[in-house]
């Protein structure tokens, strides 16, 4: 009798430790799930930026979670004793801190995007057209096309070139800014083992902070840094609106009431769809004779409007946060190099190597001289080039700084009247080259 009732409380005891084991599983694997959610991130942890929220919604990557970035797509065991590190975050929750526009947490490109992408992606050259109009009363329309060089090796013994050689040789730089604007030093490592170092003339580092210090070796985010969280210039937003068929373009002066309201500061989201809903109604008022001329038109176009309405306020929140000392300029994005450094970080013309070398920043090697055609132009002759060789002078490592001083008269044989300028007149007098102030270089 003695043994068993002890057998029936033991079967009890371990019944009753299974159960606090299994809830145990359930929860502790609920909460790591719910800690890994974006949900998680944005509101309980980083509501601090709202905005990260928003434009990670809006990107190529939103089906991407945060985690699987910041985290890292990694061992379980190694993914707990990162987030471990998390928690001394939770302090500065408490008592408050400023807000952060860099991310030291985030994981190289090796332990994130090359789980999706493969590291010998293989990439061919293309054509990229873009569509800009200007912000005169026809909000006339201009296309800007460019064959893309991204080709690079599909072997291991086949070397990249272009855009991809990046992928394929070893970088490491120094950077003396928490968003890596700054880059001072670099080292190119070669084949052979030797390298060449890079310093920046106008800013040079002396020998002691070289030492001190931290080399970072380049990966995909240095550049693609704003692939899940961008934040583009509200003037190609419009651009790209008025593309779509988001927005008439047939309405004038459109572009140029919208970047004006894009200017306009705001508290919050209610206030900034009644900026919008005024300058509709101000539209109205500037342009009566439309309402005259073609009634049943213009109410149409009224309606239509009124239903762009939340697409403006959307815009114009995407460029403005809660605290207006953070814009989308707070942002860099480092895949070109229009509004900000880019590309021209390194290939500014003003890296120098020990033998007086600069780091090559000829356009030719990533892209084609852009070219622009107004509306109603036939589309131009985009043929891929493939072993095209070019005039010696065109391969000059600092060609856009130089190209008016290597200018003779064989230009002519293929680029005919030689008139510099923005009016696009001519192939030297191209608006998408000369009338750009480029971030960082010019």
């Amino acid at each position: 009798m003695t043994f068993s009732v002890n057998k029936k409380n033991a079967l009890l005891v371990i019944g009753v430790l299974l159960i606090v084991f299994a809830i145990l599983i359930v929860t502790s694997t609920t909460a790591w799930e719910y800690t890994n959610s974006d949900s998680f991130c944005t509101n309980v942890c980083h509501s601090v930026h709202p905005e990260e929220a928003y434009s990670h919604k809006t990107s190529q990557h939103a089906r991407v979670t945060c985690a699987e970035c910041h985290i890292g797509r990694i061992p379980t065991l190694k993914a707990v004793a990162v987030k471990s590190t998390h928690i001394l975050h939770a302090w500065h929750m408490l008592v408050g801190y400023d807000r952060p526009l860099s991310s030291p947490s985030l994981k190289s490109s090796g332990d994130s995007c090359e789980s999706c992408h493969s590291e010998q992606p293989h990439q061919f050259n293309s054509i990229r057209r873009s569509t800009k109009y200007d912000i005169d009363r026809a909000n006339s329309k201009m296309d800007m096309f460019l064959v893309m060089h991204n080709v690079r090796g599909m072997y291991k013994d086949d070397p990249g070139k272009g855009i991809g050689w990046h992928t394929e040789n070893e970088i490491r730089f120094i950077a003396t800014d928490p968003l890596k604007q700054t880059i001072p030093w670099m080292e190119v490592m070669q084949e052979n083992g030797d390298s060449i170092i890079y310093v920046d003339t106008a800013n040079p580092l002396d020998e002691s902070e070289i030492a001190g210090a931290k080399r970072h070796v380049m990966n995909c985010l240095d550049c693609h840094n704003r692939v899940a969280h961008p934040f583009p210039d509200p003037e190609r937003e419009v651009d790209r609106a008025l593309a779509e068929g988001k927005l008439n373009s047939t309405f004038p002066y459109v572009k140029a009431r919208l970047v004006e309201l894009f200017e306009r500061d705001f508290s919050t989201e209610e206030e900034a769809l009644q900026f919008v809903e005024e300058a509709w109604a101000q539209y109205g008022r500037d342009f009566p004779d439309l309402a005259e001329k073609y009634p049943e038109a213009y109410a149409k176009s009224q309606e239509y409007m009124k239903e762009r309405q939340q697409l403006v306020t959307d815009l114009i929140v995407r460029s403005r946060f809660e605290d207006l000392e953070v814009s989308w300029r707070s942002f860099p994005d480092n895949t070109g190099h229009k509004d900000f450094g880019g590309c021209f970080r390194c290939h500014d013309g003003r890296h120098l190597s020990a033998a007086g070398k600069p780091v090559p920043m000829n356009c030719f090697l990533c892209h084609t001289i852009p070219i622009v055609m107004k509306e109603g132009d036939p589309l131009p002759d985009m043929r891929i080039p493939f072993g095209q060789s070019l005039p010696a002078g065109h391969y000059d490592p600092d060609f856009p700084l130089r190209h008016p001083d290597l200018l003779d008269d064989t230009c002519k044989e293929c680029h005919e009247i030689l008139k510099f300028g923005a009016g696009n007149e001519s192939f030297c007098s191209n608006v998408a080259c000369h009338g750009v102030g480029w971030a960082g270089i010019f």
